[in-house]
């Protein structure tokens, strides 16, 4: 039996307003909102701290696109980078550029050069599940000088996997969260691995994260101020 024409338009508009309801709690989708992730050494000492503020969120494509400005600055007040981003939020999915997920040092290495980037988005479903598998990522940077190419770093995010549900407690707030892992290789002119955990909250985004090498921490970003 065929459902009237007008009830199947009632069912899509009620999909859509789900879908605007899971982006709009994401604190990126929020124009005017204000996030502060502090980033530690392996000694747990402050190196850096990135302030991302929502410029504005547009509709686009039937989901929503948010412009956002970041700031790292050292321990020291010292701005040590800056860039303009955009994240997407559609059909339950939060898609994040990869290089927003690069560690000070990273970005640090090839701020002042002239670099062309590849890279695809890393997504982040509303609905998630222990034991999930989610997508990678790939993101690479050609560095040139005076038109002629010298290097290609390359970060590579695989093996992404729902681990579990955790609480997690900062300077921000108490959330609940899903505790997601992956492996992270980042290559120059030497390369490295890492093992990443992240503390992913629905009603939030990324809370916290933690970098390890042979099982030992090198390094961490937590949430420590956010306004919206």
């Amino acid at each position: 039996m065929k459902k009237p024409l007008f009830l199947l338009f009632l069912s899509f508009i009620a999909i859509q307003n789900i879908d605007a309801q899971i982006c709009n709690q994401y604190i990126f989708m929020k124009s005017g909102a204000k996030i502060e992730m502090s980033h530690y050494d392996k000694k747990n000492k402050l190196s850096s701290v990135t302030t991302s503020q929502v410029i504005e969120v547009l509709n686009e494509s039937g989901g929503y696109k948010a412009d956002i400005r970041t700031s790292m600055k050292d321990e020291e007040g010292e701005e040590m980078h800056k860039a303009d981003i955009e994240m997407t939020c559609k059909n339950d999915v939060l898609s994040v550029s990869i290089h927003t997920l690069l560690g000070p040092e990273q970005i640090k290495s090839f701020e002042s050069m002239e670099v062309k980037i590849e890279e695809t988005n890393i997504d982040y479903p509303g609905s998630m599940a222990i034991g999930s598998t989610l997508s990678n990522g790939n993101f690479k940077a050609h560095i040139y000088a005076n038109e002629t190419k010298i290097m290609t770093m390359t970060f590579d995010i695989t093996d992404r996997v729902v681990a579990g549900k955790e609480s997690v407690t900062t300077t921000a707030g108490t959330f609940d969260c899903f505790k997601i892992t992956y492996k992270a290789k980042f290559k120059a002119l030497l390369s490295s691995t890492a093992e990443i955990t992240e503390w992913w909250s629905p009603s939030f985004g990324i809370v916290k994260s933690e970098s390890y090498r042979n099982g030992k921490i090198q390094g961490s970003s937590q949430l420590t101020k956010y306004s919206n």
